[in-house]
């Protein structure tokens, strides 16, 4: 029996693949669909002696999954890494990850998960389920966290604007209106982070283990989750734009009224300076 063990984190907001890729000397097809894994000779180079059972797979939503590798690894990996790129977060790294563990027995036969029942035949196309399955569960998990963020601070200045403080607030509106188009923007990129690669598509056992796997870690629920949230920020802005056009609007009506009153009282100054004009003319 052996085990594998894989280690996922989100390292940077995006990953540049092509750059990475061109640097380690291999072939990229261009495509959202594609990754890199970093293996063989290129993994040996990194790390300075060899590693037959270790690999890497890089995603361009800025996710790493480690296949076997230790702690120092990981971070020789990552230095390496961030020296290509200069873009490693390390708040990203402590907050985003996921860890998973597949047992192969003897027999050829493995659980997908710890604690699962069930058994499949392993094949070698398992790995590169299991890192992608691992890489979408770790780019939602950030997706998440940004979305109940900006909840929470739109829902609160809501509730400020409903009782009539727009003023005070009119610097942290504009940025809080910021933040959430960029994450509608930013979150454009990761729509498609749930469709099955190519690769996995050619195969009708890798389709299977895939949604048994994305079922296991509750893609498809998180992500109708995520997408409810981005409903609720698109109703907020249109409540701030609502609220603020009102308060412009009453503005001006206001300062037509002044204008209105200011009338009547141009006109007894001005009776009351051509009485003091006859005055000083007689």
């Amino acid at each position: 029996m052996r085990t594998i063990h894989f280690n996922c984190y989100k390292v940077s907001a995006r990953l540049p693949l092509q750059k990475i890729a061109a640097y380690l000397e291999m072939s990229f097809p261009i495509s959202w669909k594609d990754y890199i894994v970093v293996k063989g000779r290129h993994l040996d180079m990194i790390l300075k002696y060899r590693t037959p059972s270790k690999q890497v797979y890089l995603f361009e939503f800025g996710c790493v999954t480690f296949v076997n590798f230790e702690g120092d690894e990981t971070r020789v990996f990552l230095e390496y890494l961030e020296s290509l790129t200069g873009i490693i977060n390390s708040e990203y790294f402590a907050k985003y990850y996921e860890t998973h563990t597949i047992k192969v027995y003897n027999n050829g036969e493995c659980r997908l998960w710890k604690g699962n029942s069930d058994f499949v035949d392993y094949n070698d196309y398992i790995i590169p389920i299991v890192c992608t399955v691992l890489s979408r569960s770790v780019a939602l998990s950030k997706i998440e966290a940004d979305a109940n963020q900006l909840l929470d601070e739109s829902e609160s200045i809501i509730t400020f604007l409903q009782k009539g403080k727009l003023r005070a607030s009119t610097k942290k509106l504009a940025s809080i209106t910021a933040k959430i188009m960029r994450f509608e923007y930013d979150s454009v990129g990761n729509i498609k982070v749930l469709e099955r690669l190519s690769s996995i598509d050619q195969s009708i056992e890798a389709r299977s283990i895939y949604d048994i796997l994305a079922g296991h870690y509750e893609l498809g629920e998180r992500f109708e989750n995520i997408k409810n949230k981005c409903d609720e920020l698109q109703k907020i802005i249109k409540t701030y734009s609502s609220l603020s056009y009102n308060n412009a609007e009453n503005k001006l009506l206001l300062f037509e009224i002044f204008l209105l009153l200011l009338f009547p009282l141009f006109r007894d100054i001005r009776g009351l300076l051509n009485i003091l004009s006859s005055l000083f003319t007689f």
